[in-house]
């Protein structure tokens, strides 16, 4: 039901304001940061379009009949998420739901098919999915998801409705995290790391994201004295390096992030902030070399630090 969607009320009130209204589309595209409720949102919309308990203009589902719950648990045949089924989707997916589309829904009043990751498209799948999008079925609703709206076609941006969706206040993820097992005390490292995203902040989490920072709050300290070298700089990306390699180095810039927030010892936090995330653009966009990118940040930090 709507209400187990938290955080997103801008989002939710324009999808029951349409649905009240009775102008539910036949696309919509969900955007905005990973881990923030996207997908679950569309199935809660999915919910809504085969609910057995709605009656005329309802704006919520029961979450409780038959075609609720199977959407719920992702077995209902006339719903279907679909991810790409390597590093992109392939146009050979795209051919086989342009197959089902226009068939008769099996049990269902609607067929929805929500695809996530849909910035994962090749430009050839795309241009197939397009053709698809320009001429849909009444009885079908799509809901295309993404974090990386600049990167979809602008044809396939202009034949959907677009729902934006934002970053979790820290507030909402608090209310979130007694229900995994977590101490408060931990609350707010996790809330600070994950950015609003409870997709990264259970990842994180999984990752082990307290026994990390419990390792490198001294060694990360002992960079910011006046009598360390480069050399200790060298030795400690290295090991740092070492220890995350490049997929999970991100987790260790999140943590050393809110070390900074929390610390004292820099004249302009904001600058050293900048630096971080200068270095996350370098990592994530530029292939950079992991172990030479993060001895400059801790020597750009160290030249403007106190310590």
């Amino acid at each position: 039901m709507w209400k187990d969607i938290l955080g997103q009320e801008s989002a939710i009130n324009i999808l029951k304001k349409t649905i009240k209204q009775n102008r539910l589309g036949t696309s919509y595209l969900f955007f905005g940061p990973d881990g923030v409720g996207k997908t679950k949102t569309a199935k809660e919309l999915a919910k809504v379009c085969n609910c057995q308990s709605i009656v005329g203009e309802q704006e919520d589902s029961c979450g409780r009949c038959s075609p609720c719950y199977k959407i719920e648990q992702d077995i209902h045949p006339d719903v279907k998420i679909i991810k790409p089924a390597s590093i992109h989707f392939l146009i050979s997916q795209i051919q086989d739901l342009q197959k089902e589309v226009y068939t008769t829904p099996f049990e269902g009043k609607k067929k929805v098919y929500i695809l996530d990751k849909i910035d994962k498209m090749t430009t050839e799948a795309a241009n197939a999915f397009l053709k698809t999008l320009e001429e849909p079925p009444a009885n079908v609703l799509f809901i295309l998801v993404t974090s990386s709206l600049e990167v979809l076609l602008p044809t396939i941006i202009s034949r959907c409705r677009p729902v934006k969706f934002n970053l979790l206040p820290e507030g909402i993820q608090t209310r979130i995290f007694p229900e995994w097992g977590l101490e408060p005390t931990r609350f707010h490292l996790l809330a600070q790391a994950s950015g609003g995203s409870l997709g990264r902040a259970k990842e994180y989490l999984e990752k082990g994201i307290f026994e990390h920072q419990a390792k490198l709050s001294n060694e990360i300290e002992n960079i910011f004295k006046k009598d360390n070298s480069f050399l200790l700089i060298s030795k400690i990306a290295t090991q740092i390096v070492d220890f995350y390699k490049k997929e999970n180095i991100e987790l260790f810039l999140e943590i050393f992030l809110v070390w900074l927030k929390q610390s004292v010892n820099f004249i302009n936090l904001y600058q050293a902030i900048d630096i971080v995330i200068e270095t996350q653009k370098a990592i994530r966009f530029q292939n950079a070399n992991l172990q030479l990118v993060i001895e400059v940040m801790f020597i750009k930090l160290k030249e403007i630090g106190k310590g």
